[in-house]
């Protein structure tokens, strides 16, 4: 009963600074006076009446608004719905001085961006990503995004451009190639190959390509099966399991150069299984000898990567919470280190994803698991999604995941709800930009 007290104290509050004499659409100032009322309030009252005053926001040619809705949305310590909804807020304004504090905040023509915050420029170009497709000015701000000196910034422009069969988006990517590296210029190759339908290794290759064909190409030109299927067809792909190649087998080709691995090594990974040659190994087994191959044969010289494995607690490969450089030296003892791993107790889902959203510099997580969560601060895997949108807020972290499925847990008293941990694995990754991909 006090709850709802509160609940309705704070609305009420709220109706009168958005009730009489304000229009149904809140500017700047009477957006504030909102939040400020609702922070009077606490607890689902307290979020409540913010996501109310969020809600209030419409069609706004207010470049305050602009300017203040990137920050809240990647706030860590509001409530993943209300950074949603700050989102979709910034989302619908529009107008004039809106579309000058963008091009301000990026630095559009080559300009230094007014936005100092890598973080922010990522939420504005999440936001411009969805009207890309349908308005030029923005596609245009997106480009000149590109340029940004922050990966994670030009990732976001790069995100919101990649399915636009357009030819100024081509050669934008075109250029981008020539100082890219790691996952920027894998995603890049990966955007120009679903819109033109060709494919080069190089960037050499590429700007060969579009100075002999850019002056002449068009969209229509290209077949549809020679494109790239779009980001979401691509989601999910289950493969029977084969024996360890070099580490290909599970993980497939690494392309980012600021990596982490998340491994899985609760008790249920000692589950026995047999591969296509009838070669019966742990889960565990297959895992250990396909991790280390990545990391000595697909890790470079420049790469940076770092190896966390959980359990009921979470472990880091070194002693600082950070990557390390992909010397030779380095990939010795986390291979080493690696092939030690031994199957543990529980499955601490929330621990393992917090502790590797606190390792800074990651573009990248190729989480595996063979399991739901089973213990940790939540076990409810909606909780968990929502803190890792907390977590990656503003810094665009692609995550891969693997199911790693195989056997039958029952000969050791084993439940699993495998039906389970594949919804959880495949949302994980859609909702941060990454595919799933489950053995079994």
């Amino acid at each position: 009963m006090q709850a709802r007290g509160l609940q309705l104290c704070a609305l009420i509050a709220l109706s009168l600074v958005l009730g009489s004499g304000v229009s149904a659409e809140a500017d700047s100032k009477s957006f504030k006076k909102a939040w400020s009322a609702a922070s009077k309030s606490s607890g689902d009252a307290r979020r409540d009446a913010r996501l109310a005053a969020l809600n209030e926001i419409g069609a706004e040619d207010d470049a305050k608004l602009a300017k203040l809705l990137p920050a809240l949305s990647i706030d860590s310590t509001l409530d993943y719905r209300v950074r949603d909804a700050a989102e979709d807020a910034l989302a619908k304004l529009r107008g004039p001085a809106v579309e000058a504090y963008f091009s301000e905040a990026l630095g559009a023509g080559g300009k230094r961006p007014r936005e100092k915050r890598a973080e922010r420029r990522v939420a504005i170009c999440h936001v411009l990503g969805r009207r890309a497709a349908s308005d030029a000015a923005v596609r245009g701000l997106l480009l000149a995004a590109l340029a940004d000196s922050e990966d994670s910034v030009a990732l976001a422009a790069l995100r919101g451009v990649r399915e636009l069969k357009d030819k100024a988006v081509v050669g934008a990517l075109v250029a981008l190639l020539e100082r890219a590296e790691g996952r920027l210029a894998s995603d890049a190759r990966s955007a120009l190959k679903r819109i033109t339908g060709q494919s080069f290794a190089s960037s050499a290759e590429w700007k060969s390509f579009w100075e002999a064909k850019g002056a002449s190409w068009s969209p229509d030109a290209v077949k549809t099966s020679d494109q790239e299927p779009p980001q979401e067809r691509r989601l999910t792909t289950r493969t029977r399991l084969e024996p360890p190649k070099g580490g290909t087998t599970i993980y497939g080709t690494v392309t980012s150069s600021k990596v982490l691995f998340v491994v899985d090594v609760s008790g249920s990974m000692q589950v026995r299984a047999q591969d296509t040659t009838d070669r019966i190994r742990t889960r565990l087994d297959y895992v250990r000898r396909s991790l280390a191959g990545v990391i000595e044969g697909q890790i470079d010289e420049g790469d940076e990567f770092n190896v966390l494995s959980f359990s009921t607690e979470a472990k880091l490969f070194g002693k600082k919470k950070k990557l390390l450089k992909g010397n030779a030296a380095n990939k010795k003892k986390a291979a080493a280190w690696v092939k030690r791993l031994q199957p543990e107790d529980g499955t601490n889902v929330y621990l393992a994803l917090e502790r590797a959203f606190q390792i800074p510099g990651i573009d990248t997580i190729y989480f595996l698991s063979d399991g739901s969560p089973s213990e940790g601060t939540t076990i409810v895997t909606d909780e968990i999604l929502g803190h890792v949108r907390r977590w990656n807020s503003g810094r665009g972290v692609r995550i891969h995941t693997i199911g790693f499925l195989v056997g039958d847990g029952s000969k050791l008293g084993i439940v699993q709800d495998k039906g389970m941990a594949k919804g959880f694995l495949e949302a994980l990754a859609k909702n941060n930009d990454g595919s799933a991909r489950f053995f079994e």
